[in-house]
This record gives C-alpha cells, structure tokens and sequence, in this order.
C-alpha cells in the first residue's frame, strides 16, 4: 500500500489472485490440523487414506460447489499432489505437496526424499518450494513473491534445524495442481 501525497489517496500493488479453491467461502474444503496430517501421512498407505476421506466426504456433499471441490481435490490424489487447508493459530493455509519422482538415470535411496509444495498463506502470500533430505541432510528452498514475506522468513528459518534457501520469485506463483469448474476435459 503506498500513498501518492499529491493526490491524497491510497493505492495498492502487487495484489495476487487467491487460488480458486480458495475463491468461494460457500465451499467447505476438508482441513487438518498438523496432527491429523501426520496421521495420513504415516498411514500404510497415505494415497488411499486420503483418497478414502474424500470419498467419505463426497458421499455427503449437500451442495454442487462442495461436491466439485472434493471431486477436482480426488483427480488432484490421483495425480499424487495432496490438497489440504492447514489449521493453526486460527488461521488456515492452503497447503498442496507431492513427492517428487527421481529424474531418469537417477539413482534413488530409499530415505532419500524430495517434496514439492505450494502454500498460500493469508499474510505471506504464496510460496512453492522443495523439502529434501539427502543422505540425512534436510533442506527447504523456498519462492516467495513478497520481499516483506522473504525478510519475516529470513529470521523464522533460523530457529529451524534444517538447511534453508530463501528466494525471490519474480513469476506468478502456481499451485501444484489447478482446480476446475468441470469433472470432464472436452477440449483436451
């Protein structure tokens, strides 16, 4: 927000977009706590786990928008990208992570992970980035769009046990799997 003293007003820049699950407040979108995630997470098998939730769930949708949200939050499973709005300190964060796949050639360990994610939080704005733990060794990389959200992190990243990279992104920042207003592709 900056003010033009001239004209005596008030302007705004850099303003994004929600992401358009986010769009509708009509639309109740299934959240988790950090427990609750971690309990899918750490399930046999965490893909059918959430898959079966949104099952559940769409078997009760009273609405269209709400059976359409968990409907596209389902494909999304199917492509391996989890959806989930994050609760914590009474606030909630679009959170959307996939595991990365090893590139051709690349040799792959077991413990060895990588994870893409996306976020858009109220404040910080959006950020995508990479958690990756390689022989033991934990690293974040982080894109934010806001250099108020870079500087804040700067410091956060410090109280963390982890290798952490902090970047400026000068491109719009996408979410890992986008949302439809259809269940069917007639164009494609």
């Amino acid at each position: 927000m900056k003010e033009d003293v001239k004209l005596k007003s008030l302007s705004l820049s850099q303003l994004l977009e929600k992401p358009q699950l986010l769009q509708s407040k009509k639309t109740p979108i299934p959240n988790m706590n950090l427990q609750k995630l971690e309990h899918v997470l750490s399930s046999e098998n965490p893909k059918e786990t959430m898959k079966f939730g949104l099952l559940e769930k769409m078997a009760n949708a009273t609405t269209k928008q709400e059976f359409m949200t968990l409907s596209n939050m389902l494909q999304a499973v199917n492509e391996n990208v989890f959806t989930t709005l994050l609760t914590h300190d009474n606030s909630e964060t679009l959170f959307q992570f996939k595991k990365r796949k090893s590139k051709e050639g690349e040799e792959e360990k077991v413990e060895d992970v990588k994870i893409d994610f996306y976020a858009a939080f109220e404040h910080l704005g959006p950020i995508e980035g990479v958690i990756e733990v390689i022989d033991g060794v934990k690293k974040l990389s982080m894109y934010l769009y806001y250099e108020n959200s870079l500087k804040f992190l700067e410091n956060e990243l410090k109280s963390l046990d982890i290798e952490g990279f902090l970047y400026k992104k000068k491109g719009r920042i996408t979410p890992l799997y986008e949302y439809g207003e259809s269940l069917l592709d007639l164009k494609g």
